[in-house]
Protein backbone atom coordinates (compact mmCIF):
# COMPACT_ATOMS: atom_id res chain seq x y z
CA UNK A 1 0.00 0.00 0.00
CA UNK A 2 2.68 2.45 0.95
CA UNK A 3 6.08 2.88 -0.87
CA UNK A 4 8.12 0.69 1.16
CA UNK A 5 11.50 2.12 2.86
CA UNK A 6 14.44 1.29 0.63
CA UNK A 7 16.05 -0.52 3.56
CA UNK A 8 13.19 -3.05 3.59
CA UNK A 9 13.84 -4.33 0.05
CA UNK A 10 16.51 -7.08 -1.09
CA UNK A 11 17.05 -7.89 -4.51
CA UNK A 12 13.54 -6.03 -5.76
CA UNK A 13 13.32 -4.46 -8.70
CA UNK A 14 10.51 -2.24 -8.17
CA UNK A 15 7.69 -1.28 -5.61
CA UNK A 16 4.37 -0.77 -7.24
CA UNK A 17 2.13 1.04 -4.47
CA UNK A 18 -0.63 3.62 -4.08
CA UNK A 19 -1.14 5.79 -0.80
CA UNK A 20 0.64 8.40 -2.27
CA UNK A 21 -2.43 9.51 -4.54
CA UNK A 22 -1.24 12.45 -6.85
CA UNK A 23 1.47 13.10 -5.28
CA UNK A 24 4.89 11.60 -6.65
CA UNK A 25 6.69 8.39 -5.11
CA UNK A 26 10.24 8.50 -3.42
CA UNK A 27 13.19 9.29 -5.51
CA UNK A 28 14.55 6.07 -7.79
CA UNK A 29 17.85 6.05 -6.41
CA UNK A 30 17.81 4.00 -3.50
CA UNK A 31 21.76 4.39 -2.31
CA UNK A 32 25.35 3.15 -3.92
CA UNK A 33 26.85 -0.05 -4.59
CA UNK A 34 29.22 -0.54 -1.46
CA UNK A 35 31.92 -1.89 -4.01
CA UNK A 36 31.33 0.36 -7.14
CA UNK A 37 29.23 3.62 -5.86
CA UNK A 38 27.98 2.87 -8.95
CA UNK A 39 23.83 4.14 -8.04
CA UNK A 40 21.16 1.46 -7.10
CA UNK A 41 18.02 2.17 -8.94
CA UNK A 42 14.96 0.78 -7.92
CA UNK A 43 11.59 2.42 -8.97
CA UNK A 44 8.99 3.23 -7.40
CA UNK A 45 5.75 2.77 -9.19
CA UNK A 46 2.77 4.70 -8.05
CA UNK A 47 -0.37 2.57 -9.20
CA UNK A 48 -3.13 5.09 -6.80
CA UNK A 49 -6.04 6.23 -9.28
CA UNK A 50 -5.34 9.68 -9.49
CA UNK A 51 -2.06 8.56 -11.03
CA UNK A 52 -4.01 6.20 -13.32
CA UNK A 53 -7.05 8.60 -14.62
CA UNK A 54 -9.35 6.41 -12.82
CA UNK A 55 -8.66 3.42 -14.64
CA UNK A 56 -7.42 -0.37 -14.08
CA UNK A 57 -4.19 -0.43 -15.69
CA UNK A 58 -2.85 -4.05 -16.65
CA UNK A 59 -0.13 -5.76 -14.42
CA UNK A 60 1.97 -6.54 -18.01
CA UNK A 61 1.75 -2.53 -18.52
CA UNK A 62 3.38 -2.36 -14.58
CA UNK A 63 5.84 -4.95 -15.57
CA UNK A 64 6.84 -2.86 -19.52
CA UNK A 65 7.50 0.35 -17.52
CA UNK A 66 9.62 -1.45 -14.66
CA UNK A 67 12.03 -3.09 -17.69
CA UNK A 68 12.00 0.42 -19.38
CA UNK A 69 13.19 2.41 -16.24
CA UNK A 70 15.67 0.06 -15.51
CA UNK A 71 16.86 0.01 -19.40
Amino acid sequence: HIPVHPGSIIGGKANVHGHLHANDSPTDIIGLDRKTQEPIIMPYINVCVEKTNYKPIAFEDIKQEIKRRQG
